[in-house]
């Protein structure tokens, strides 16, 4: 090929463009105007071109990571297999075992593993294990529902209960569940 004036690798036309250029129909010249790079051109031949400072998106701040959460310094894997190891819950052993996995230098996704969860549960656990040690990490029942009665209600039924029925009152001699959903102790004539 002779390099006459205006010739330029980036707007030589190809042979496709050559054979079916269709200017009439408003097509865009991607190989043309060099946005689909030819063969000598392309990316892989030469590598990816490096991003400058100011378009790297870590450097604009938008895909910055937060640091990872550190355990606490006062325990070391050897002391946690321990307390593992004397526990009575098998939960709270298991979850000891996957920090302990931490603490010896493993990654959160082995210690993820090493506890059969995810890494949000591992991240949970690594919370509750700095804020309350290896107490955080047991099971506690839940407080369940609030009672409907106050404590003078409660106080009052029990006394009834323990009192018994009278049957000339209540209209039943002993006290059965049917008596008290008829309302406060208070028979409704079926016995």
């Amino acid at each position: 090929m002779s390099f006459e004036a205006g010739y330029h690798p980036a707007t030589t036309p190809t042979k496709t463009e050559r054979v079916n250029p269709a200017p009439e129909q408003g097509s865009i010249r991607l190989v043309r105007r060099g946005l689909i790079p030819s063969r000598g051109r392309a990316d892989s031949l030469k590598g990816l071109p490096k991003a400058r400072a100011w378009e790297s998106m870590v450097a604009k701040g938008r895909f910055a990571m937060r640091p990872g959460i550190t355990a606490r310094r006062d325990y070391d894997a050897a002391r946690l297999r321990g307390l593992a190891r004397t526990t009575k819950s098998a939960s709270q052993g298991r979850r000891l075992l996957a920090l302990a996995e931490i603490y010896d230098g493993g990654s959160r996704t082995k210690a993820a593993c090493v506890g059969g969860v995810g890494l949000q549960t591992i991240r949970d656990w690594v919370l509750r294990f700095n804020a309350h040690g290896p107490e955080g990490l047991a099971d506690h029942q839940a407080p369940g529902h609030p009672g409907k009665l106050n404590t003078a209600q409660r106080e009052a039924l029990a006394a009834m209960v323990e009192s018994g029925p009278m049957p000339a009152i209540h209209g039943v001699v002993r006290w059965r569940l049917k008596t008290w959903r008829c309302g406060s102790g208070r028979s409704s004539g079926s016995r």
